[in-house]
């Protein structure tokens, strides 16, 4: 038997390669809300393992970009905490 192991930056390339049957990985939980649920099971991990997200800013006033993200990310956090992203 032949084993390798690759390492993926986007999800969509480790995706497309779980989809072949190259393999299995591990993922954040936002990663695992972008794959094709049709095509890949996301399972969670047990124990499970803690992860901490942050947000840093400069100490100057937020760009209009910046303002639309956060605006954004406030919108999605209820939609997240119910698909257990977001405690």
């Amino acid at each position: 038997m032949i084993k390798c192991l690759v390492e993926g930056r986007t999800i969509r390339t480790i995706s497309r390669l779980v989809e072949r049957n190259v393999g299995i990985a591990v993922s954040d939980p936002f990663a695992a809300l972008l794959v094709d649920h049709g095509k890949v099971v996301a399972r969670t991990l047990t124990p499970a393992i803690e992860w901490d997200v942050a947000l840093f800013t400069a100490t100057r006033e937020l760009s209009a970009v910046e303002k639309s993200f956060l605006g954004f990310l406030r919108a999605e956090l209820p939609r997240l905490r119910e698909s257990g992203c977001v405690v």
